[in-house]
């Protein structure tokens, strides 16, 4: 549900339904990451794509993966924010694919 609304542009939508997924106590895996962080691109969320990103990270124990760390550069793409995508890039705990 999360993904189909990201892919219909309803990234608000996306972030509720994580939210209250969290709120439920349902933990996220990086499957979910990829689906609300794909969600937050489309919709052009870049501080609450950040949020999401870093509550993964430190309170859900997701290990970045590359296609999270790919949907991180994507969003900061799209915002115009090209040194902090290189930042990012920067800091990734992967080397940077031919998708980066």
């Amino acid at each position: 549900m999360i993904s189909c609304n990201g892919i219909h542009g309803k990234g608000e939508e996306a972030v509720i339904l994580f939210n209250r997924m969290c709120s439920l106590g349902i933990k996220p895996d990086h499957i979910i990451g990829v689906g609300i962080l794909s969600a937050c691109v489309r919709a052009g969320l870049v501080s609450v794509g950040f949020e999401i990103y870093n509550s993964l990270v430190s309170n859900h124990g997701v290990v970045p993966t590359v296609e999270i760390c790919s949907c991180m550069v994507d969003m900061l793409g799209r915002a115009g924010r090209f040194s902090e995508a290189l930042n990012f890039i920067g800091s990734m705990p992967h080397t940077c694919s031919s998708s980066i």
